[in-house]
């Protein structure tokens, strides 16, 4: 099986946002999309690669 090349990594949802968002409103919603999906999922929000935010259920 080959190796996954974009992997989790304990890297800051918040710190991302802040540095991605170019707006306030972006920001905003940003952390409500966040929020939103944590609840949907059950789990906590994880960066995966230089710019992916992921819900996954890790063993």
């Amino acid at each position: 099986m080959a190796e996954l090349k974009t992997k989790q990594h304990d890297g800051e949802v918040s710190a991302f946002i802040n540095a991605f968002a170019d707006s306030e409103l972006k920001r905003q919603d940003s952390f409500e999309l966040v929020e939103l999906m944590r609840e949907v999922t059950g789990f906590e929000p994880k960066m995966w690669g230089d710019s992916m935010i992921g819900y996954l259920k890790t063993s």
